[in-house]
């Protein structure tokens, strides 16, 4: 049976810790080892409000989620489908915190819910088309490419075999993660970059 949470072997995944009602103004990445571990029905507000991210959502392939309870309506139907596999993003961090212009730390520096991916199987499930994305304050500290690096290891351990991006052209830090975490160029057609990657 495949297991729930996935590293890359340096450290212990642990426990996502609620950062509701919170507003995420910094992020420093210490371990730099992200943790995949499966959604679950809880992840939905934090699951669309990264969907609504205006940086996500330019560099998304597909339409916008109309609505929170629309959203959660897709989430506990992928949840159920065995063709798709969502993952939450872990990584641990401090928390920067706002309140009456004044911001606080958390210490110590605590597992922080931190973004996404997703495997949507193709190919009787030999194949799976990758997606990711990260908070904005994760962004641009390698975070992306280590969490591919350990979908990777998710995805080996489900069977799969070969693994996909589809990146718009004009999403240049996307396409330097998927490098870096070993894809390769496929094809660039029509605006839309094709990357592959063979697990194992």
């Amino acid at each position: 049976m495949p297991a729930s949470r996935w590293c890359s072997g340096k450290r212990k995944p642990g426990n996502c810790q609620s950062v509701d009602s919170l507003s995420l103004r910094s992020y420093d990445a210490f371990q730099m080892e992200p943790v995949l571990r499966a959604a679950t029905l809880a992840d939905a507000q934090f699951l669309f409000d990264l969907r609504t991210d205006p940086d996500v959502a330019a560099a998304s392939n597909s339409a916008l989620p109309p609505s929170l309870a629309e959203h959660t309506a897709w989430l506990a139907l992928a949840l159920e489908s065995p063709d798709v596999k969502p993952f939450i993003v872990e990584d641990e961090g401090m928390l920067v915190i706002r309140s009456n212009d004044l911001e606080y730390s958390s210490t110590p520096p605590r597992i922080l819910p931190i973004g996404q991916c997703r495997l949507d199987l193709i190919d009787y499930g030999r194949s799976a088309e990758v997606s990711i994305a990260l908070i904005r304050p994760a962004r641009g500290h390698g975070i992306g490419t280590a969490a591919l690096k350990v979908l990777a290891l998710a995805a080996a351990d489900l069977g799969i075999r070969w693994l996909e991006a589809v990146i718009k052209e004009t999403n240049h830090a996307s396409r330097k993660a998927f490098f870096k975490a070993g894809y390769s160029v496929e094809e660039i057609k029509d605006g839309i970059v094709h990357m592959g990657y063979k697990c194992g």
